[in-house]
C-alpha cells in the first residue's frame, strides 16, 4: 500500500504539472505582479517600489497588497533555479506536493494503509486545488498552513506534549499572512484549539499555544500603519444582523455550492465543477453521519468543517470557491470516514466509485483540453506573451542581435511583460513605436507582419511576428 502511496504521489505531479504553462492558457494580472516583485527581490531584495525587503508588497494599481509566503518563496525559487514563467508556476506545485505529504501523515493518525491511499486519491482529484496549484496566485496557501495546523493538533492529541501545539499556533501565525481569506478563517481555528485543549483540561498547554499565536496578532497594528490596508481591507468589512451573518456562512456550506456551481471569480471558473468532485458527496455524507453517530474526535473534525466559512460575511465572501482550500484536510477525513463505512456495501462502493471516476474524467476533459480554448478563459488570463518574449529572447542570442519589442505589445502597465522582460532579457529590452527605423542587427517582435528591408523569421502567435535587420 506505501508503493500505492508513492504511485499517487508521481500521479500528483502528473497532474499539477501537466501543460502547466499552457493550462490556464496565460497569466492574469496578480500573477504578473507576485512574479514581477518577487523576480525584482530575488535581484535586489527591493520590490517595485524600491522598498528593501517589504513585509507586503503594494501592486501596480496602488491599491492590492500581495502577500509575503508566496512572493518570498518566489524570490527564493529563482534564486535558485532562474527566473522563467515554469519556475513562477511551479512554486503553488511545490506547496500542493508538501500538503499531500502532511495529509499522508494526517490521515496515517486515523486510518489503515488502504484508507490512507483511498485519502490521498481525492486529494489529488479535487478539482478547487488542481486549479489553485496552477495559478500563481496565494489561493493554494491556506491548504498547507491549514493541514500543518491540525496533523500538529492531532500529534498534540496523541502524545499531550505542548509542543506539537505550538506548532499548531506557529502554523495559524504564518498562514495568517499568506492569505488574505484566511484573516477569517484563523479566528476560529484559534477558538476551536482552545476548546478543545480546555476540554482536555490542560491549561498550562494553552498558555503555551496563546504565547507562541501572540506575537504573529500583536504586530498587525504595527503593520497596518506600515502598509495601510494590508491586514485588514476595511471596505469589504460589513458589520450586519446574525440573519446575514449566517446566509453568507450557510451559502458558503451549500452542497449546491461545493459541489456543482463552483466558483464566480473569472480566473477560477471552471463551469459547472465545485470545489470537490460531485462524485464525492454519497462518501460525504455517510462520513457526516459516522462521525455524528457517536461523539469522537471526527465529531470535532467535522466542526472545522463547518466553521471554516463561520465569519465570511465579514467580508460578503460568497460563490468564491478557491478561499475554501482551508476546508479541504476536515473534508478528506470526513471522506475517507464515509468510504470506510459505505465500503461495507461492496457492490454500491463500486458503483458509487464508477461514477466518480466517470466525474473526474470529465472534469480532466473539460480542463485541460476544452477549458484553455474559451474566450472567457483567454480573457480572464490575458498575458499569453510568455512564448514570443522566450522566441525573442532564443532568436536575439542564436543571431547575436539586439530585442526590441514593440511599445503597444509591451504595455506601461502590465506586470507580466516586465517580469518577462527581467526573465528573459535581464531587463534591458528596447522599446519601439511604430514607423520609426530601427538600428542596424535588430531583431524586433512586432504586430506588423513586414517591414521594408526586415526578414521575418518566426510567428509566435497569429498576431504577432519576429522580424529582424
Amino acid at each position: 500500500m506505501r508503493f500505492l502511496s508513492v504511485i499517487l504521489f508521481v500521479s500528483a505531479i502528473f497532474l499539477f504539472t501537466f501543460r502547466l504553462t499552457s493550462v490556464p492558457p496565460g497569466i492574469e494580472t496578480d500573477e504578473g505582479s507576485i512574479a514581477y516583485n518577487a523576480a525584482l527581490i530575488s535581484k535586489n531584495l527591493r520590490d517595485q517600489n524600491n522598498r528593501f525587503m517589504p513585509t507586503f508588497i503594494l501592486s501596480s494599481d496602488h491599491v492590492d497588497w500581495k502577500q509575503p509566503v508566496l512572493i518570498y518563496l518566489l524570490a527564493t525559487m529563482f534564486k535558485m533555479l532562474g527566473i522563467t514563467l515554469l519556475t513562477f508556476k511551479l512554486a503553488n506545485v511545490l506547496v500542493a506536493l508538501i500538503s499531500l505529504v502532511l495529509t499522508y501523515f494526517l490521515l496515517r493518525e486515523f486510518f489503515n494503509a488502504k484508507l490512507i491511499a483511498v485519502g490521498l486519491a481525492f486529494f489529488i482529484t479535487t478539482p478547487m486545488l488542481i486549479i489553485s496549484a496552477r495559478i500563481g496566485t496565494e489561493t493554494i496557501m491556506p491548504l498547507l498552513f491549514c493541514t500543518a495546523w491540525l496533523l500538529s493538533l492531532v500529534w498534540y492529541r496523541k502524545t499531550s506534549k505542548a509542543l506539537f501545539l505550538m506548532l499548531a499556533a506557529f502554523s495559524l501565525g504564518v498562514g495568517f499572512y499568506s492569505f488574505k481569506g484566511m484573516r477569517l478563517i484563523v479566528p476560529p481555528y484559534v477558538f476551536l484549539t482552545s476548546i478543545y485543549v480546555v476540554y482536555k483540561k490542560r491549561f498550562t498547554d494553552l498558555f503555551f499555544f496563546t504565547i507562541c499565536l501572540t506575537p504573529f496578532f500583536l504586530i498587525t497594528p504595527f503593520l497596518e500603519q506600515k502598509y495601510s490596508g494590508s491586514i485588514y481591507d476595511r471596505k469589504t468589512i460589513v458589520f450586519d444582523s446574525y440573519q446575514h451573518q449566517a446566509l453568507y456562512w450557510f451559502s458558503n456550506l451549500s452542497p449546491s455550492f461545493l459541489f456543482v456551481e463552483g466558483e464566480i471569480g473569472k480566473i477560477f471558473s471552471v463551469g459547472l465543477f465545485g470545489v470537490f468532485l460531485l462524485g464525492t458527496l454519497p462518501f460525504f455524507l455517510a462520513g457526516i453521519k459516522a462521525a455524528t453517530d457517536k461523539m469522537s474526535f471526527f465529531t470535532f473534525i467535522l466542526a472545522i468543517f463547518i466553521c471554516t466559512p463561520i465569519l465570511f460575511g465579514l467580508a460578503g465572501s460568497l460563490g468564491y470557491g478557491h478561499r475554501l482550500l482551508a476546508m479541504v484536510p476536515s473534508f478528506l477525513i470526513i471522506l475517507v470516514l464515509g468510504f470506510k463505512t459505505l465500503s461495507k456495501h461492496k457492490k454500491t462502493c463500486i458503483f458509487l466509485l464508477i461514477l466518480l471516476a466517470f466525474n473526474f474524467l470529465d472534469f480532466v476533459k473539460f480542463y485541460y483540453f476544452k477549458y484553455p480554448t474559451l474566450n472567457d478563459t483567454k480573457s480572464s488570463f490575458g498575458n499569453n506573451l510568455n512564448d514570443s518574449f522566450m522566441e525573442l529572447a532564443k532568436l536575439a542570442k542564436q543571431n547575436n542581435k539586439t530585442p526590441y519589442v514593440q511599445n503597444n505589445i509591451f504595455g506601461d502597465k502590465d506586470d507580466g511583460n516586465r517580469f518577462f522582460e527581467i526573465a528573459y532579457f535581464k531587463g534591458n529590452l528596447n522599446k519601439w513605436v511604430l514607423g520609426q527605423p530601427l538600428p542596424e542587427n535588430s531583431i524586433l517582435l512586432t504586430e506588423v507582419d513586414t517591414i521594408q528591408g526586415m526578414k521575418k523569421v518566426s510567428s509566435p502567435n497569429d498576431k504577432l511576428s519576429i522580424l529582424f535587420n
